[in-house]
C-alpha cells in the first residue's frame, strides 16, 4: 500500500505531501482543486512501471498545455514509500520509490531511485540503497539508481545490462526477473494498480457488445472485458462467494433484478451477459440496460474482483446513480477496502454515509496551490462535518452538504 505520497512541480501541486490509510480513502472538495490530478499522478507513476516509455505529455490522455505548475520551470518530481508484505506476508517492509521528469515533449527523466527509507532499519540511521543482484552471473549487488539523465545506472549499477536506457524509459520498467526479489516485489505491486476514472456505458460503448473469452477476472479501465470478467467469476468455483455478493449487491440496488446470467455465445468464442428482471418477460443483453445499471455492474464488478487490485482509484462513482442508492455504494467501497487499498474522489456526501473520519480528506486549493486537509487532523473542520451519536463522532452528510454548497468547508484555515 501507499503510506506517503509527495510531489513537487506536477499540475496544482507546487510542494504537496500527505499520508494514506491503508483501506479507503475519500477526496472530497471543489472542482479544480486537484482531486483528478493527484489520481492522475499516481497513472504517471503506474506508467513507470509498465514502461517501456513516459508517453508525450506524461499523461495518459494528454491535455493542451504542459503538466507543471507555473514556478516549476517545466520539471516535477514525486516521490511515495510503500508498504508491502514480505516474507510470506507475515511481516511488511517499506520502501522509497522517487523520479524527476524534465520536460513533457517528450519527457526526460533525470533522475529515478528506488531505496529502503532511513527509518527502514533501525541499524542503519543513515538510510540504505536497496541492493538488488543485477549481475547474478557474477554475484554483483546492485542498487536500483539512475541520475543524470544520460541513461547510465550510477552508484556501482550495471552498464552492461542497460548501457542504452532512452531519456523517456524508465528504470523501474526493468525490474522483471523475480529473482531481483525486493525491486520486484515493488514494480509488481504498482503494476497491480486500477484505474476506474472513465467507464464508457453510452449506448456504442464496447462493454454492451460481446467480449472475447479470455478467462480475465480484472476489468479494464473503460469496462470493455466486463462480459468476460463476468463469465470467469460465474464459472470458477474458487469465486463463488464474490459471484453470490454481486447477486447480493445487484438485488439491494435493482429491486426488479432477478438474474444475471454471462454465457458464451453460441458459435463463438465471445461472452455475452443475459440479464432478467421481475415483470418482463424479455431476456435483456447489455446493449438492453440503462447506462445507471451498467455503471452499478461496473462498481460491483472492481469492487468484488476475484483477484483484487493493489490500489483502486475511483473518479465519482455517483456518476448516474440515484443518491438514494449511494449509501449501499459507499458499502461496497467500503468491502473493497479490506481487500485493497482504495482511493475514491467524489462530489457526494450520500456517498460517506457510514464512512470512518479518519478515512476522509479535503482537497482545496490556495494560492493557485493544492492543498489537503485531514478532518482527523483539523478539530474545526472535523467539528463542521461530524455530529456526536452515541458518545461517538459520525460524519453527519447533511452538514457536510451544506458546507460544500456554502464553501465554508474551503474557507477554512
Amino acid at each position: 500500500m501507499i503510506e506517503h505520497i509527495r510531489v513537487r512541480g506536477y499540475r496544482l501541486f507546487k510542494d504537496f505531501e500527505t499520508k494514506l490509510q491503508p483501506g479507503i480513502n475519500v477526496i472530497i472538495g471543489a472542482n479544480a482543486t486537484g482531486k483528478s490530478s493527484f489520481v492522475e499522478l499516481l497513472r504517471i507513476i503506474h506508467t513507470c512501471a509498465v514502461g517501456p516509455l513516459l508517453p508525450p505529455g506524461l499523461e495518459a490522455a494528454p491535455a493542451l498545455g504542459k503538466p507543471f505548475h507555473p514556478s516549476a520551470g517545466e520539471a516535477m518530481s514525486c516521490g511515495l514509500t510503500l508498504n508491502l508484505p514480505w516474507g510470506g506476508g507475515a511481516t511488511s517492509a517499506l520502501y522509497d520509490y522517487s523520479i524527476q521528469i524534465r520536460g513533457a515533449a517528450p519527457p526526460q527523466i533525470v533522475a529515478e531511485e528506488l531505496s529502503r527509507p532511513r527509518h527502514a532499519n533501525r541499524d542503519d540511521p543513515k538510510g540504505q540503497r536497496l541492493i538488488e543482484e543485477y549481475e547474478l552471473h557474477m554475484g554483483a549487488a546492485k542498487p536500483l539508481v539512475r541520475s543524470a539523465g544520460n541513461g547510465q545506472i550510477a552508484e556501482g549499477g550495471s552498464s552492461s545490462l542497460w548501457p542504452h536506457l532512452r531519456p523517456n524509459e524508465p528504470l523501474l520498467s526493468h525490474a522483471t526477473d523475480s529473482h531481483l526479489q525486493r525491486s520486484f516485489a515493488v514494480r509488481d505491486a504498482i503494476l497491480g494498480w486500477r484505474f476506474h476514472v472513465d467507464p464508457q456505458v453510452t449506448r456504442v460503448a464496447q462493454l454492451r457488445q460481446a467480449a472475447p473469452i479470455a478467462g480475465e477476472f480484472v476489468l479494464d479501465a473503460t469496462g470493455s472485458n466486463l462480459a468476460s470478467v463476468l463469465l470467469t467469476m460465474a464459472t470458477n468455483l474458487e469465486f463463488r462467494e464474490q459471484w453470490a455478493e454481486l447477486q447480493s449487491f445487484l438485488s439491494s440496488a435493482v429491486p426488479e433484478f432477478v438474474a444475471l446470467t454471462p454465457m458464451p455465445v453460441p458459435g463463438t468464442r465471445y461472452a455475452g451477459i443475459q440479464w432478467r428482471e421481475r415483470d418482463v418477460s424479455a431476456i435483456l443483453s447489455a446493449a438492453d440496460l440503462s447506462d445507471g445499471v451498467l455503471r452499478l455492474l461496473i462498481l460491483g464488478v472492481v469492487c468484488l474482483s476475484p483477484h483484487p487490485p493493489t490500489l483502486i482509484c475511483i473518479d465519482e462513482p455517483e456518476i448516474g446513480l440515484h443518491p438514494k442508492l449511494l449509501p449501499l455504494v459507499g458499502g461496497l467501497l467500503q468491502r473493497a477496502a479490506q481487500r485493497s487499498q482504495v482511493i475514491v474522489l467524489t462530489h457526494s456526501p450520500d456517498l460517506l454515509y457510514g464512512m470512518p473520519l479518519e478515512s476522509i480528506a479535503v482537497m482545496r486549493k490556495r494560492d493557485g496551490e493544492a492543498q489537503i486537509v485531514w478532518p482527523k487532523d483539523h478539530d474545526i473542520l472535523a467539528d463542521l462535518l461530524t455530529e456526536e451519536v452515541a458518545g461517538e463522532r459520525q460524519v453527519d452528510r447533511e452538514r457536510l452538504r451544506d458546507a460544500m454548497i456554502s464553501g465554508e468547508m474551503d474557507e477554512l484555515g
